[in-house]
């Protein structure tokens, strides 16, 4: 298995009086894909995260697609994912805390 190509996006927030969360789903063809997600900084105090919330695969080229949920809720997100056949998307997101701004990358390592 080699590397062929890898792709990154970013996603910003900043919570209010409350906090907030947002999120942001990324669709490609079929494809052998790993991800990993990161904090790149977190301005203020309190609680923050950045996570991996569901993906989806095509485990049958010709059939439909299938959800894996990682997680309702921020604190259930994963980090990473290891190298899945057939990726089709992922959705990912970051959660801050009030008064939190948020930057945060998802690295996507497409496989040959």
């Amino acid at each position: 298995m080699a590397l062929a190509r890898q792709e990154s996006y970013e996603l910003h927030g900043t919570g209010g009086d409350d906090g907030g969360s947002w999120r942001k789903t990324i669709e490609f063809a079929p494809a052998r894909v790993s991800a990993r997600v990161a904090l790149v900084s977190v301005d203020g105090g309190g609680l923050s995260l950045a996570g991996i919330i569901q993906y989806r695969y095509r485990p049958d080229p010709k059939g439909a697609d299938k959800v894996v949920h990682l997680g309702s809720d921020w604190p259930e997100w994963k980090s990473f994912v290891e190298a899945v056949d057939g990726m089709t998307s992922i959705t990912w997101g970051i959660a801050a805390g009030a008064q939190q701004e948020l930057h945060a990358r998802l690295d996507l390592s497409f496989w040959s």
